[in-house]
């Protein structure tokens, strides 16, 4: 008797049931025919293999009841028969898998598209006229040339088909690539440096499908030369491309996943799309349909490569488009773009969670990357990003890829030569006669040179890209722009965050302003020393203390482009100018402090010699800074160089102007002062600062106890000669119960022969290094205290004494 029967069935690797309305007296093979039409199919339905789920079988094992043979339903047998369904199917369960057949080609002569209304290889001719000039590593059209290619053009066939734009060769580095041992490349470099732009270079010139237009894309650059000599051969690749800068990154990861879930199965239909008429006899939209999982795009990715190797391993015929094909050459873009996102020191658990998931869709996809490095599948990978962090922590599996960006003979794959800001600036002088090349040479020197990405003498120094594009595109239409107005640095916004927000790293950058403003032409005198900076670091090398994370700091800022190598001497230094501004300003960000107030102290300093807003600030930022017991222990040479490192280390790079160009030397004697020169050459005017410090610990303020009330009472202390009038506690070996004015004017009660403060000032002004200045300039010296980490006093001094009445800063 046939009764009605409902089967709910799955398709293998997929998440959603669907109902197949039948009869129990059919056959398994007329089931399969029921399903192919709710599925609308279009392979035979003898085709597809069917699997019964036995009776509870978890959802999360469904796959695995296709590992059993003694599951698979006999095509023969009526969905009555004992061993299927003989009691009917029970309700809200899965009954029945369904697994459609390797759409790989397995055995016999392989066939592939061969109509053009199903998608019939088309071999597409480039129109790409010959480039017909040539300067540095430049290649042009003299009668088509308009500009130089911003961001948005990352395709090297657009740039080579379109001859209104300049090319600067890098096509060398493909023949480097191709001598090499390794098939997995890790190359790191800080933004806007051309990354994506070589990865399309490689791509056009290793797809099979561009092996008819090489003559056109290459002709006349290195690689050209490569080719012909049989050092490197076009066209053996299948190139599946994935850009992880184009994902969202949310700050919900739930969200930020998704993103990436579309973009892999984005890219991978794209490859179908690209690459079907070479696989089978099957479209792209069927390939798309058949094996993209919306609900795991690393089952996708997988098929993805378990076709190609099949296809290839099919391809035994000279005229097959895949002979010859050796795999996949894998590209992708920004590794790190999406896990840069939860990179925080500070918090590590974001970070944490996309690390230790063990189900993390960016771990299991590049798990599946490392599984599949084999002949016939992926067999050549180039990978960009940043830095090696996310390769370190949430990918931490994936340990095949040599790391080659700090190797010298890929110093100049990316960014600019000298010579190629030269020539550039050449070729725009002979449609702008009046263009002045030697001076906007030395503005982009000063603002945009400097990298060097290996610890090496014989690497190239280069310029960043698209700063120099934006530049050049400017003087192409006639205007000079602002050079540290660039719109796109480097060194991203979350980056400078990061730098801001750490305190070790906000005393490398402090540490690095330094040395950038140092006078000396000698370049290690403006450099930091290092000791050995490891290529791959951990978050947690980012969190300790200063003492074992200095040098993975130093390593973060080198690869995010904040810092530099100096050849082969173990030192670093920041590379330009527009580096220093966004360090300084990160600097400020941090203290909470705007730019236009260090401007105006900065002003005020050179105009009138008033250092009153400069101490104003450095009181703002003490107040924030110090709030712990340690920080209230501060020496005198500390709070200076507190005080100098982000207010004039920022302000000298990121204020320079004309005629107002400041130099400070700071001094550390044996005498016991603790001093600041600040020179301003063009006022011939210097101004001597002698730093005292009392601590905290040392006061009786209104008999409280606690540095932290004391604190707060001396903040709200207005007048100066209250504060003068504080006395030193009791217990204090020097001074005990003495006032902060006594102790200034008269020097302490106790011990032989110590002089005050003024004294140790006027007799410093009187010394040989101070009279020799004063031959050629004004000095103003000032005695400059700071009490309790709350108030800044300061007093000049004139002729031995004391001038006008003290202030204090505010």
């Amino acid at each position: 008797m046939a009764n009605p029967l409902l089967l709910n069935c799955i398709v293998k690797d997929d998440v959603t049931p669907f109902p197949v309305q039948t009869l129990s007296t059919e056959t398994v093979g007329l089931l399969k025919d029921a399903i192919k039409t709710a599925l609308e199919l279009k392979i035979p339905a003898k085709d597809l293999t069917l699997w019964k789920v036995p009776e509870g079988t978890p959802e999360e094992q469904l796959s695995s009841v296709c590992l059993n043979d003694a599951n698979k339903m006999n095509p023969l047998l009526r969905l009555q028969h004992q061993e299927l369904f003989p009691h009917g199917a029970a309700d809200g369960i899965v009954h029945v898998v369904v697994q459609p057949p390797d759409l790989a080609i397995t055995s016999g002569k392989r066939k592939w598209l061969p109509t053009e209304p199903d998608g019939r290889i088309v071999r597409t001719r480039l129109e790409a006229p010959p480039y017909d000039s040539r300067n540095a590593s430049m290649s042009y059209s003299k009668e088509s040339f308009r500009g130089f290619p911003l961001n948005d053009k990352r395709s090297f066939g657009t740039i080579r088909t379109n001859m209104q734009y300049a090319y600067f060769d890098r096509t060398r580095y493909i023949t480097v690539l191709e001598s090499s041992l390794q098939f997995v490349h890790l190359f790191l470099r800080p933004r806007r440096f051309g990354k994506s732009l070589f990865l399309s270079t490689l791509a056009f010139f290793h797809g099979v499908e561009h092996k008819e237009n090489h003559d056109q894309l290459f002709q006349g650059l290195d690689v050209s030369q490569d080719i012909e000599s049989g050092k490197v051969t076009p066209g053996q690749y299948l190139i599946l491309s994935f850009d992880f800068s184009a994902v969202s990154r949310s700050p919900d990861m739930k969200a930020a996943e998704r993103s990436l879930a579309g973009m892999i199965n984005n890219s991978t239909e794209d490859f179908y799309q690209l690459y079907a008429p070479y696989l089978g006899e099957y479209t792209g939209n069927q390939l798309t349909y058949e094996l993209i999982s919306s609900s795991d795009p690393v089952i996708s990715f997988r098929k993805c490569v378990t076709l190609v190797q099949k296809a290839l391993n099919a391809a035994k015929e000279v005229e097959d488009p895949l002979f010859g094909v050796k795999g996949i050459y894998l590209l992708a873009d920004e590794y790190d773009a999406i896990s840069n996102e939860y990179l925080d020191p500070n918090d590590p658990k974001p970070w944490e969670r996309l690390r230790s998931n063990a189900n993390s869709l960016l771990k299991a996809f590049w798990g599946t990357v490392k599984s599949k490095l084999e002949d016939k599948c992926i067999v050549k990978c180039f990978i960009t990003g940043v830095s090696p962090l996310s390769m370190a922590d949430p990918t931490s599996g994936f340990n095949v890829a040599q790391d080659i960006s700090w190797e010298v003979e890929f110093s100049g794959l990316c960014g600019l030569t000298e010579e190629d800001i030269y020539a550039a600036l050449r070729l725009l002088r002979e449609s702008r006669p009046q263009l002045d090349v030697d001076k906007h040479l030395d503005i982009m020197k000063v603002h945009y040179n400097g990298y060097v990405f290996a610890p090496s003498c014989e690497a190239l120094h280069v310029f960043n890209t698209n700063t120099c594009f934006e530049y050049l595109a400017n003087l192409a239409k006639g205007r000079e722009m602002n050079p540290s107005a660039v719109s796109n640095s480097e060194v991203s916004e979350r980056a400078l965050q990061i730098l801001a927000a750490s305190p070790i790293a906000s005393k490398v950058i402090k540490e690095s302003l330094t040395h950038q403003t140092t006078s000396s032409d000698n370049v290690e005198d403006r450099a930091i020393p290092y000791g050995e900076l490891v290529k791959s670091f951990r978050l947690t090398d980012l969190a300790s203390d200063i003492a074992t994370s200095k040098n993975a700091w130093l390593c973060y800022m080198v690869h995010i482009g904040g810092l530099t190598f100096c050849g082969d001497s173990k030192l670093l230094r920041i590379p330009n100018q527009v580096a220093a501004i966004r360090f300084g300003n990160a600097t400020l960000e941090r203290h909470k402090l705007r730019l236009e107030d260090v401007d105006l102290a900065f002003q005020n300093i050179v105009s009138d010699g008033d250092i009153c807003q400069a101490l104003a600030l450095y009181k703002r930022i003490m107040e924030m800074r110090d709030v712990g017991v340690s920080d209230f222990k501060k020496t005198e040479e500390n709070h200076r160089d507190c005080f100098y490192i982000p207010l004039f280390g920022n302000s000298h790079p990121s204020l320079r102007k004309i005629g107002l160009e400041v130099q400070v030397t700071t001094t550390s004697q044996n005498s016991g002062r603790i001093d600041m020169l600040i020179l301003i050459p063009l006022k011939k005017r210097v101004l001597l600062l002698e730093w005292k410090v009392i601590q905290i610990d040392f006061l009786d303020i209104n008999r409280l106890r606690g540095f932290q009330k004391k604190a707060d009472y001396l903040k709200d202390m207005n007048y100066v000669n209250d504060v003068l009038d504080l006395k030193f506690v009791m217990h204090d070996v020097w001074r005990p119960g003495q006032t902060i004015r006594d102790w200034i004017l008269n020097g302490a009660i106790k011990g032989a022969n110590t002089k005050s403060p003024r004294e140790q000032l006027a007799k410093y002004v009187e010394s040989p290094e101070i009279m020799k200045l004063k031959e050629d300039n004004d000095v103003t010296a000032y005695l400059v205290v700071v009490i309790g980490s709350r108030q800044i006093l300061f007093w000049e001094l004139d002729n031995g004494q004391f001038k006008k009445d003290p202030h204090l800063a505010a």
